[in-house]
């Protein structure tokens, strides 16, 4: 920022930092819908095929060590075509950030991108790629803006940006956080106080500062609506900082290399940027091609390689701002002849700012005057054209030429580029001591000047020409209320400034918004860290380890440990065929090793672990005697797995019933029945008792055939499992067909006697099928299955929100009935006005003075027979800017330790003030220990229970009120 100012000329400078309560005491009233993604997410430094995402998965209280983190990135908000997945961890040695440099993209793309972290999603981010750098593209449109002092007001800014919604990238130029104390700079706005309270010098300083920024709303949507390119200014280390100090670091404030390390290492865990060059600590500068349109050049002149600000100095060849390394790079930059437009990301003001001929801040170019020569020389002996520089640092707003040493104000001539100079997002302005009109008489070249506003500026890329939309913003208080500034433009055959008439009419981003509140419902593409699957008997599984989605790097896996109890076989480098010994029940596991392609190769063991579990089902023999006659016959227990069988009988039976060999039956009827008797043969495992297998026998004693039909209602969409008893045969179904198929939905039969059948559309349907037995004189019997389907009705629920006095659009659909529609009913339960657009859309205006939760319902129906109906429910939010996950009076957030010893802390969060029950239950269900808990107060909640009456063993603790409950087992040693 400006350093000093010579010839009685003075500015005053309030640089101050965003505040916000530290986490373990926002945690307390932060909506629990974020956790634990409290600090939003955000993406940075796009290039044509990759761009960083980032995010913080904060720890529960009393949590420590390393948490599991997925992401996935997809073009759509609901992840229904996901481009990209992946796994990390977010790491206490990294503050539990979260930093992903997504690659395989396609260029100049919108994407969607969220994080999980146990089961729960943060909010989804909007994000893009750039051009190829050899798309002739027309055009691109950044928001730039810089210094953004929390003290001193509100994020109005970048709340504007993100409502204006048609940048396709915030440039942000430095000072995103400032350094400074409580009160150490100037007074704050009503509310706004720093985090922590002091100045920040440790690296856990910085963090909690960086922690505190991301925790405000309006700075955590604009984050979430774009891409962000960062670079640092002073204030990101201490105020007027250069390689080796500072103005604001003492010599009781420790070591400036400590204190520098702690700042870079927090700027780079906290801002979605990437590593220019992992060798390089403090490098920053780094360029991004947009096209063959623009190449942005973002530059450190702060703490790279500065000399310390010394005016008498300027002219001094060892005195630098950039350094010999950055300033050869920055001119190979400008000498690149493959994009039209070279725009330079600087921290401090370029063009020359003196009064009677003097500098009047050392802290800027003018300080370092041989080194802009330098530059300004080899654009003109180069002829290099096109050169636009961006600048914050100042808190006011500028637009420039750059003159050269014929430079002619009045008519642009000998101007080598051009400079926009940004205000503030909210740190206090400067008053001067001589008038806007007095400056420009000093200095001709500056244009525009504006010394009040705060804000920040559109910039508009075009083959052209580029603009510049200077756009102000209240700071004392919440507001969207902008005030256009003057726009400046530069042709592209030009170098120098002209005003422009208006601003540019940009159009909206295309791409949808993505909503402020997590979806817990979005299906989430991973690799689990452990996969469970089951079973059935003598069922071949087929697991899918790997998602079937693209992955950048590749990944694939290979089987490194086969089962006991069967096979394994990789299919497809991503699924894992597991087929079981035959009758085998019980735990089996395959290890397997998912790597990915990237030099040098990751890769993770991931164990598949089995459950077999036995098939309960029962053989049916159906068997027709005439009274009196004997029948007898051996089946085996074929969904045993061993041979060691101990067998019985059971059932409701008048004849005589023995068995020999483990399988084989013998039965007489009295002489004098006639009807259905019913024997079980069982057989259990010796070594499972549990493992049994059954084979019913159904005996048709003296019973004519007869012809039956069947009656069976389904839901459509729905699926059935469904067996037929083939009463006529005089023995077991040797084969069994269809004989006409149903002309509504599909059928499979699952072996002799039953069959699946998944509906389709409504109405009804029939089938027949027939069965025969395997007698030397074959019967057969036949059955009419008559299939009634009724529709099934279900509501889907549609989630808006907005302001009273003002439309909300609302529009949806309906997924179980189709156009054309024969009516739609729109039921609401409040006198909100309903103005229908369509039969899916209609504005919704809430009561006059209304706030809260509305609720509307609308259904619509076809003319179809039957009539099939669909209803959808909309909830809208009128004036209520945040939501509980749920109607629980308590969430449990964690019991520990596990195991313990003499005693257990619950921690669970109070959404009202109520009376929870806890209860102990030993291992045989006992309960053993009962305590009330009261809370008069809302919020985190932390109880002590005292277990040094429990005895060694497991335990379940419950947690509940009069509606909801929460049960874990835990271990005393």
């Amino acid at each position: 920022m400006l350093r000093f100012f010579r010839l009685s000329i003075f500015i005053i400078f309030s640089v101050a930092a965003f505040t916000q309560l530290s986490f373990s005491q926002a945690r307390l009233t932060l909506t629990p819908a974020f956790e634990p993604f409290y600090h939003g997410v955000a993406s940075g430094d796009p290039t044509h095929e990759k761009v960083i995402i980032w995010t913080r998965c904060t720890p529960d209280t009393g949590v420590s060590g390393n948490l599991d983190v997925y992401w996935q990135m997809a073009t759509d908000t609901n992840f229904t075509n996901v481009v990209n997945f992946g796994y990390t961890q977010a790491l206490p040695e990294n503050d539990y950030t979260v930093k992903v440099d997504v690659c395989g993209l396609q260029p100049n793309t919108w994407y969607y991108y969220m994080f999980q972290n146990n089961g729960k999603n943060s909010i989804t981010g909007r994000t893009r790629t750039a051009p190829l750098p050899t798309s002739d593209n027309d055009s691109v449109r950044f928001a730039v803006v810089s210094c953004a002092s929390w003290e001193h007001g509100f994020f109005n800014a970048y709340q504007n940006i993100a409502d204006r919604n048609e940048v396709d990238a915030v440039v942000h130029v430095g000072d995103y956080i400032y350094e400074y104390g409580v009160g150490q700079y100037s007074s704050n706005i009503a509310g706004r106080t720093y985090e922590p309270t002091n100045e920040i010098i440790t690296e856990s300083d910085y963090r909690v500062r960086h922690s505190l920024y991301k925790l405000d709303n309006q700075l955590k949507r604009c984050h979430q609506m774009f891409p962000f390119i960062n670079v640092w200014d002073d204030h990101e280390f201490a105020d007027n900082s250069w390689k080796g100090g500072a103005n604001n670091h003492q010599s009781n404030e420790g070591s400036w290399y400590v204190r520098k390390n702690n700042s870079v290492n927090a700027y780079y865990e906290w801002i979605p940027i990437r590593r220019p060059d992992l060798a390089d600590t403090f490098r920053i500068f780094r360029n991004f091609k947009w096209g063959k349109l623009m190449n942005l050049v973002m530059l450190d002149s702060r703490i790279y390689d500065r000399s310390e600000q010394d005016g008498s100095k300027a002219n001094d060849t060892t005195h630098h701002l950039l350094g010999p390394y950055q300033m050869n790079w920055m001119l190979q930059q400008l000498s690149d002849t493959s994009a039209k437009w070279k725009v330079i990301g600087n921290q401090v003001m370029f063009a020359p700012f003196k009064a009677f001929g003097a500098i009047l801040n050392d802290d800027q170019w003018d300080g370092y005057e041989i080194e802009r020569k330098r530059v300004e020389n080899h654009i003109v002996n180069n002829n290099i054209k096109n050169v636009v520089v961006l600048t914050g640092d100042i808190h006011t707003s500028w637009a420039n030429d750059i003159p050269g040493s014929n430079y002619n104000s009045s008519s642009g001539a000998g101007s080598v580029g051009v400079e926009f100079v940004g205000t503030s997002v909210t740190s206090k302005s400067m008053p001067f001591s001589i008038g806007v009109n007095l400056i420009k008489s000093f200095n001709p070249h500056m244009k525009y000047i504006n010394l009040v506003d705060h804000g920040y500026y559109t910039l508009d890329v075009k083959k052209n020409k580029v603009q510049a939309d200077y756009r102000f913003l209240a700071v004392d208080k919440i507001s969207n209320t902008e005030t256009s500034g003057e726009s400046w433009y530069v042709n592209g055959t030009e170098s120098f400034l002209r005003k422009a008439n208006a601003q540019v009419a940009a159009p909206k981003v295309s791409a949808p918004i993505p909503s402020l509140f997590p979806n817990n419902f979005v299906p989430f593409a991973k690799v689990e860290r452990e996969i469970h699957v089951t079973t059935a008997q003598n069922n071949p599984l087929s697991i899918a380890v790997i998602p079937n989605a693209p992955a950048c790097p590749a990944i694939g896996l290979q089987i490194i440990e086969n089962p006991v109890y069967g096979t394994a076989v990789a299919v497809n480098n991503k699924d894992v065929l597991y087929t079981p010994i035959h009758n085998y029940s019980g735990y089996d596991t395959v290890l397997t090793l998912v790597c990915q392609t990237a030099n040098p190769t990751e890769c993770d063991t991931i164990p598949v672990l089995l459950q077999v579990t036995a098939v309960t089902k029962a053989d049916t023999v159906n068997v027709s005697l005439t009274s009196g006659q004997v029948y007898s016959n051996c089946k085996g227990f074929d969904d045993l797995f061993s041979t060691n069988v101990a067998v019985s009988y059971e059932g409701a039976y008048t004849g005589s019933v023995s068995i020999s060999n483990d399988s084989c039956i013998s039965y007489t009827p009295l002489s004098t029945f006639c009807g259905y008797e019913e024997v079980y043969l069982i057989g259990c495992e010796n070594s499972q008792a549990t493992v049994c297998d059954t084979v019913l026998y159904i005996f048709r004693v003296g019973l004519p055939v007869v012809k039956d039909v069947a009656t069976i209602s389904v839901k459509q969409n729905d699926t059935i499992i469904y067996c037929i008893q083939y009463n006529d045969l005089e023995s077991g179904v040797a084969s069994s067909q269809v004989i006409v198929q149903p002309n509504i939905g599909n059928l499979n039969f699952i072996n002799d006697t039953c069959f699946s059948y998944t509906s389709s559309a409504t109405g009804q349907t029939v089938f027949v099928a027939t069965g025969c037995d395997n007698c030397n004189v074959q019967n057969c019997d036949t059955i009419e299955v008559q299939l009634n389907i009724v529709p099934e009705f279900s509501t889907q629920t549609f989630t808006f929100s907005g302001s009273g006095g003002t439309a909300i659009p609302i529009c949806y659909s309906f997924d179980e009935v189709n156009q054309p529609f024969n009516n739609v009913n729109i039921i609401k339960k409040t006198n909100a006005l309903i103005q229908v657009q369509s039969d899916t859309c209609f504005n919704y205006y809430a009561p006059n003075g209304y706030t809260g939760v509305d609720t509307v319902y609308a259904i619509a129906c076809n003319s179809n027979s039957p009539t099939n109906c669909d209803t959808v429910r909309l909830i809208i939010y009128v004036g209520v800017s945040s939501i509980k996950t749920n109607d629980d009076d308590f969430a449990m957030l964690g019991i520990y330790p596990n195991p313990f010893v003499d005693g257990l802390v619950l921690q669970y969060y109070n959404y009202k003030q109520t009376e929870l029950e806890c209860n102990i239950f030993d291992a045989s269900g006992r309960r053993i220990k009962h305590q009330i808990l009261k809370s008069n107060s809302i919020g985190l909640q932390h109880t002590l229970i005292r277990t040094d009456e429990l005895s060694t063993g497991s335990y379940i603790i419950e947690l509940r009120d009069k509606n909801n409950s929460y049960r874990r087992q835990l271990v005393k040693q």
